[in-house]
């Protein structure tokens, strides 16, 4: 990074953190629409392939904020959509993304049923708050406010959201829009789902919140494993069938310990974990690769520990069936599917090859789905100011680049060659967390709030950003 760069990026965190002490911000609309807004998105029950009915809605919305829009869909089961500033030119574009669908959400267990859009607790309540119709409604209300405050402005950059459908199940609209469009839109970065703010990080720092954004993450495979055994029917007369074969193949690999691997962004992560400690704990962190310090830092990595998910491949059993016509009738096929999630950089082949062998010969092993690897995006210019739009809005947090330990459409975009970071800038605890795909999923209204004023002070940092000498992808 140059001198200039290096001024220009200082000046413009010292000026967040300026407009922020001197309540610049104005909150898009106001602050009750903007809750009302994220309540209306969370009655749309609308899952994946089935997202017409809120893609008609906020094409129509996005239209009447006078942004410009293109309508990215495909199919009668494909939609997505683009809102800009302006229409494309040679101007850089930074693109924030998000999706249209949401996973399944039973009513059982809900305090609040899942599609009502409640307003309770200090809370917006409703499947999809914070995974993803939260971020999507910060970042069209954060663009949205930003337009009505620079309708005469000439500006040197375009900004715009992303919508895309279908990410939870296969990400066919990432896929649509990446073979289709993204060229010719040409975003210089784009900033989707990923890491949030979070507390009791740094064991010396309890209170300080480290947000982490992410430059890379798992890779999602998804594998059906089946049992099949032509056996007698009573279940009184057999000890050969199915079932049995499938969960003494399940018990082996859950019985596997996970093999501890680093990558560059988790090594990178712990190295400003340590530095953030300080002191000998804070010296033992930033080696805590090293064997010298396993005896310290084991527990940290092992399952259960505190980063276990960003050193390890990781199997979830998600789903297990063996379909009988009655409770005492043996099944002659069983399944189960497993949601691997793989650290960036493993083969997929020797990890299906070694899979196979640990299962055994009694079950086949299929892959339903294969996500995409990609090269991590390492931290550029664009990464410092949402970096500064954080710290103006949370002037005591800490952000560091991280491993995100899910899986998101960021890697389809990163593996089609762009910059991609992940951030969902809101401050999150265990037990919000919990509620994704879960329920009684919801995110608090002054988080909520937060985040729109994060993503409007980034676009308002960009005002001050020298875009005459751009930043390659």
């Amino acid at each position: 990074m140059s001198a200039r760069l290096k001024i220009f990026l200082f000046i413009s965190g010292l000026i967040s953190a300026v407009n922020c002490n001197a309540q610049s911000i104005v909150r898009p609309v106001d602050s009750a629409y903007s809750v009302q807004f994220l309540s209306k998105l969370t009655t749309y029950e609308n899952y994946s392939g089935q997202e017409k009915p809120i893609f008609d809605y906020l094409s129509e919305w996005v239209k009447s904020q006078g942004l410009y829009y293109e309508n990215l869909s495909s199919s009668d089961s494909l939609y997505n959509f683009v809102a800009l500033l302006a229409p494309p030119s040679d101007k850089p574009l930074i693109l924030f993304t998000a999706h249209l669908d949401v996973v399944y959400a039973d009513t059982a267990g809900w305090k609040y049923l899942p599609f009502s859009g409640t307003i309770a607790e200090n809370c917006i309540w409703g499947r999809g708050a914070i995974d993803d119709r939260g971020p999507l409604a910060m970042q069209l209300l954060a663009l949205a406010k930003f337009h009505q405050n620079n309708l005469q402005a000439e500006l040197p950059f375009n900004v715009g959201v992303l919508a895309v459908s279908m990410e939870e199940t296969i990400g066919t609209g990432a896929d649509f829009v990446v073979e289709k469009h993204l060229k010719r839109l040409n975003p210089v970065v784009l900033f989707g789902e990923g890491g949030s703010g979070l507390k009791n990080i740094i064991p010396s720092k309890p209170d300080l919140p480290i947000f982490g954004i992410s430059v890379a993450e798992k890779v999602p495979l998804w594998l059906m494993i089946e049992a099949k055994v032509r056996s007698k029917g009573h279940s009184a007369t057999s000890d050969l069938y199915a079932s049995r074969n499938l969960l003494r193949a399940l018990i082996r690999i859950e019985d596997e310990p996970a093999k501890i691997r680093f990558h560059k962004v988790t090594r990178k992560m712990l190295k400003d974990f340590g530095e953030l400690e300080g002191g000998f704990k804070g010296f033992v962190l930033k080696h805590s690769t090293s064997y010298l310090f396993w005896p310290f830092t084991k527990k940290l990595f092992r399952e259960g520990g505190a980063f276990s998910s960003l050193v390890s491949n990781t199997y979830t059993i998600t789903q297990i069936s063996a379909i009988t016509s009655a409770p005492n009738a043996i099944p002659q096929d069983a399944y189960a599917v497993i949601d691997c999630r793989l650290l960036p950089g493993t083969s997929i082949k020797m990890f299906l090859f070694k899979l196979r062998l640990r299962l055994g010969n009694k079950v086949t092993v299929t892959p339903i789905f294969i996500g995409k690897d990609a090269k991590p995006s390492e931290p550029n210019d664009y990464f410092q100011l949402m970096a500064n739009a954080i710290h103006s809005i949370y002037p005591r947090s800490e952000v560091k680049p991280y491993l995100f330990p899910a899986s998101s459409d960021n890697n389809t975009f990163r593996a089609a060659g762009f910059t991609t970071y992940g951030i969902t800038p809101i401050m999150v605890d265990n037990e919000l967390m919990e509620t994704v795909h879960n329920t009684n999923e919801r995110i608090p209204i002054q988080s909520y709030l937060l985040g729109i004023d994060t993503y409007l002070q980034f676009i308002q940092n960009l005002k001050f950003y020298n875009f005459n000498n751009p930043i390659k992808k």
